[in-house]
């Protein structure tokens, strides 16, 4: 999060009644310009000049109550650890039914560990802290790669000790946006990732003071591979053994079946009908893509938008692999899905066979597709429209998946739905604002230089834009 400075939504002094398509326009602007998201004014009138705009769903148009979800998310993880890896219980840091601290957990030290939790996450947002996985640190670089902060297990590094580690200079130039991941080093560019770094972090801290032992030569590596393989256990859909996609409720994961349960619980109470039709009216043409599985996206959709959620979109992409989706030659092909068999695959669809018109006039009809690349939305829409020159947008919260590859490889621009910021704007009052605004201190060091993050940099380079949840685009003509 970039410090806030001097501005504050709840001390503005408007009038509800008087809240207008102006003022919260005007009142975004100002907060963007002064995070340094944006360079210039925003265009009230973009989506008089774009031909089609396409969105991620979670966390753009499916919006979730994040403490309960990131609780939900480390539980899941954490809960793996202890029960398939053997990691000691202390990283149990919230109390769930299904695993008792017992007398051979070290109470004192867990509630250390949440205390950690809970500082981390009202302190950094989730796009601009990098795991150095090889030497057990998280670290947060400005626009220059120059490491500013710097965690090792639950410890904030001091300026020498971080020298110590970087050197003088301080530089981590081994990052970039297209090494985003890799061995040594993982970005954190989603929302359902976030919860990775305090896990890591107290993994680390409770094996340098001996909760317990690696028989590794490098164990902040061997710490991530486990929680690697947690990503696999709980994120995962599919049946390897029986070649099928698995509904929500019969995952062996911890996540998506306490997600299934308790859906009221997990998602905000928003529906993006109205944006929808807003787009609608203006003649955009409407597509999702997003990186869930058919089952999960599907239900949250006729939950937030209801069981007609197709008919406000032109098209819908599942299980698209993103930012793969936005090689011209993805790895991933698309199908029509045939949920009459265990995996789906049906008839593959490519850019090239939508030139007939037969598979062309089933697509426009069932809108529906897994997997494959932007190239086959192109040519969707060429046909559909009968336009050559169209323009895109997507709108996304994924730094990398999302934003960067959008512009980077597809030449489309893009929007960002990022949490650095706090406005909000889901509803037209102040009071509405409240909720999505988060006014705590930050705990910056001001002693330090006032830089950007890496990510902030990117966002402001390869962003239209960003606002904090895509109900603001309601508000543009």
């Amino acid at each position: 999060m970039e410090e806030i400075k001097n501005f504050n939504l709840i001390d503005i002094n408007v009038d509800s009644s008087a809240v207008n398509t102006k003022n919260i326009i005007d009142i975004l602007e100002r907060e963007l310009f002064d995070k340094s998201l944006i360079k210039s004014k925003i265009d009230r009138d973009i989506f008089s000049k774009v031909n089609v705009v396409g969105f991620d769903i979670d966390h753009t148009l499916v919006l979730y109550n994040m403490d309960a979800l990131t609780e939900l998310m480390y539980n899941s993880f954490a809960k793996f650890l202890v029960e398939h890896k053997n990691y000691p219980k202390e990283i149990l840091i919230y109390p769930i039914e299904e695993t008792k601290v017992d007398s051979d957990c070290n109470i004192n030290e867990r509630e250390k560990n949440r205390k950690f939790n809970l500082d981390f996450v009202h302190r950094f947002s989730s796009i601009e802290i990098i795991l150095d996985i090889k030497n057990g640190n998280a670290i947060k670089i400005d626009e220059n790669r120059i490491v500013q902060k710097a965690f090792h297990g639950i410890d904030e590094l001091s300026r020498e000790q971080i020298e110590k580690i970087y050197g003088v200079e301080r530089e981590f130039l081994e990052f970039n946006m297209d090494s985003a991941k890799s061995r040594n080093h993982h970005s954190i560019l989603s929302n359902f990732e976030y919860h990775v770094i305090p896990i890591f972090l107290i993994c680390v801290h409770l094996y340098e003071i001996g909760s317990f032992k690696l028989e590794d030569s490098e164990p902040f590596k061997k710490i991530f591979s486990d929680i690697l393989e947690a990503f696999l256990f709980n994120y995962s859909l599919y049946n390897a053994e029986e070649k099928r996609i698995l509904k929500m409720s019969e995952s062996k994961g911890y996540f998506f079946p306490e997600l299934d349960k308790n859906l009221k619980k997990y998602l905000v109470d928003y529906s993006a009908k109205e944006l929808l039709m807003h787009l609608r009216s203006k003649g955009v043409q409407i597509f999702f893509s997003t990186n869930s599985y058919y089952e999960h996206a599907d239900v949250i959709l006729r939950e937030t938008i209801g069981e007609d959620y197709l008919s406000y979109f032109d098209l819908a992409v599942y299980d698209s692999q993103k930012p793969s989706f936005f090689y011209k030659d993805s790895v991933s092909p698309a199908y029509f899905p045939d949920f009459s068999v265990p995996d789906h695959k049906g008839q593959i669809v490519t850019s090239d066979s939508l030139k007939d018109e037969a598979i062309y006039k089933r697509l426009k009809s069932e809108k529906t597709l897994i997997g494959g690349s932007y190239k086959i939305v192109e040519e969707f829409f060429l046909k559909k429209t009968q336009k050559d020159d169209l323009k895109y947008i997507f709108v996304g919260d994924n730094l990398l998946a999302d934003i960067y590859h959008t512009s980077y490889l597809a030449n489309w621009s893009s929007i960002g739905i990022l949490d650095e910021i706090k406005t909000g704007f889901l509803g037209n009052i102040p009071e509405e604002f409240k909720q999505f605004w988060n006014s705590e201190s930050l705990g910056l060091d001001l002693d330090q230089p006032k830089s950007n993050s890496f990510f902030t940099k990117v966002s402001r380079e390869k962003n239209l834009f960003a606002v904090s949840n895509v109900d603001i685009l309601k508000h543009l003509n």
